[in-house]
């Protein structure tokens, strides 16, 4: 029994996501690909983990959303990394990145 409860206090913290930015960015002249990292603390009984991003502009409005996704054990932490294209225009409105909640 005591291990069911390790397992339910363990998932309780979810998946811990921090330090999420644009680690790369090729320019075009329209479209930027962008390589997106983010730290994350896997504190479930589960190594498969995905969380959702949104790119802001200055007014908190959300110009892009994607999923990042990736294994790691549980209770590990580890850099998930992820590239898209979008286009330049508004990645060039962006000025953060959250975890989408």
């Amino acid at each position: 029994m005591a291990h069911a409860m390790t397992l339910s206090a363990m998932a309780a913290g979810g998946v811990i996501v921090s330090d999420i930015q644009p680690v790369y960015v090729e320019k075009g002249t329209i479209n930027y690909t962008v390589t997106m990292r983010a730290i994350v603390t896997n504190n479930t009984d589960n190594e498969n983990v995905a969380f959702d991003v949104s790119g802001v502009d200055k007014d908190g409005y959300i110009l892009e959303n994607l999923t990042l996704t990736g294994k790691i054990k549980p209770g590990s932490k580890r850099v998930v990394m992820k590239r898209f294209t979008l286009p330049k225009k508004r990645y060039e409105k962006i000025v953060k990145w959250v975890e989408k909640k």
